[in-house]
């Protein structure tokens, strides 16, 4: 989700399912954990409509994190190719 960017919170609950990411059964109860993370808004032609959208501040968390991983799987990668290649000649 890019920071101007909105999807509707269903969608986003349904993504994360998806994903199996394990997850509160809804966004109300990760209220506590993303303040300032991610904004709501309501529909404005139907109220039980309800948008998501990552503010600046969870955009740099998201970009944060995603650089952290990167680096993370850069280093495990030489183990990683070992171990399929390890799994592939067992074949």
């Amino acid at each position: 989700m890019a920071e101007k960017e909105t999807c509707a919170e269903s969608q986003a609950e349904k993504e994360m399912r998806e994903a199996r990411v394990p997850t509160p059964k809804s966004l109300d109860e990760l209220q506590e954990y993303i303040k300032g993370l991610v904004e709501r808004e309501h529909g404005s032609s139907d109220r039980r409509q309800v948008f998501v959208r990552l503010t600046p501040r969870g955009a740099e968390v998201l970009e944060d994190l995603s650089a952290s991983h990167r680096q993370e799987l850069r280093l495990l990668a030489p183990r990683l190719v070992d171990a399929l290649g390890s799994v592939v000649s067992l074949k």
